[in-house]
């Protein structure tokens, strides 16, 4: 294969392409985190449902950014419009993608453009391989409940889950299911439904995978307050659909609260373990 053939032009314009947008997309990532952290006070006051729209937004401005960077660079129609005078006009070179000179380096660059993808691929797999395998093994401890719409764990620890990426379910344990009453019980079925309804797991998991590698440190607090505004949501639908506001408050409290003690009943020596106590989707 001739290494100045079209086939190899096209890879180097890939790999260059490919570089250049997980550069801006990481380095933007920084900056946007520390924007979040001085806009999140005033973020709070917004109701939920905003609130989410708004973060979710937020949380993918890095990879929009890389993005249209990344088009204009490479869409000399695009970019050409942007620049009064190109740098080799006075030669007769019309707009034209960025390239190397060197073919070790553009090897280089195609073999560093390669590894960026297959971790990238590896992370998404990771991620939808643990999902599915969580819900796998879900599936095979529960049965499935004479009230449709969620699946009971024979569990002495309380809890209400929602999980799954493409097909949420709802997983109540049968502890959680001895604590409540019946009507505190639709409540948190409610809510857990919600988050069925809003594709909250999905959601969060394209976040985690769209959004540049610094999540992982200085932008935690955008998908802790992005978190807390959907379990927000999801109390608001749960409240809708009972029609008690006070009543769904209880639900809650009280699953909280039996996870709570259930959770100090099994810590070793009586030791209390950490805990949100709050239903949530996994």
């Amino acid at each position: 294969m001739n290494a100045d053939g079209p086939f190899f032009e096209i890879l180097v314009t890939l790999s260059l392409a490919m570089l250049i947008f997980s550069a801006v997309w990481w380095s933007v990532g920084w900056p946007v985190a520390m924007l979040h952290r001085a806009l999140a006070p005033r973020l709070e006051p917004l109701s939920a449902v905003p609130r989410v729209r708004l973060l979710t937004y937020f949380s993918a401005l890095p990879m929009i950014i890389a993005l249209v960077i990344s088009l204009l660079l490479f869409s000399p129609e695009l970019g050409g419009r942007l620049v009064s005078e190109h740098c080799h006009g006075e030669i007769g070179c019309e707009p034209h993608v960025p390239g190397v000179g060197s073919r070790f380096v553009a090897i280089a660059l195609a073999g560093f453009a390669a590894l960026i993808f297959l971790t990238a691929t590896r992370r998404l797999l990771v991620m939808i391989s643990r999902h599915t395998d969580r819900l796998r093994q879900l599936r095979q401890l529960a049965t499935r409940s004479p009230v449709a719409g969620y699946r009971l764990i024979d569990s002495e620890i309380p809890f209400a889950l929602t999980v799954g990426l493409w097909r949420p379910e709802v997983f109540v344990s049968s502890a959680l299911t001895r604590r409540l009453d019946a009507r505190q019980l639709s409540s948190v079925l409610a809510h857990e439904r919600a988050h069925v309804r809003r594709r909250d797991t999905l959601r969060m998991a394209l976040i985690a995978c769209c959004a540049p590698a610094v999540l992982s440190g200085s932008a935690q607090p955008l998908m802790r307050q992005l978190r807390r505004a959907s379990e927000e949501c999801c109390d608001a639908s749960a409240v809708r659909l009972v029609q008690d506001p006070l009543a769904v408050a209880d639900a809650l409290i009280q699953s909280q609260r039996a996870l709570s003690r259930a959770t100090v009943d099994q810590a070793p020596g009586g030791e209390t373990s950490r805990s949100n106590g709050r239903s949530t989707a996994a």
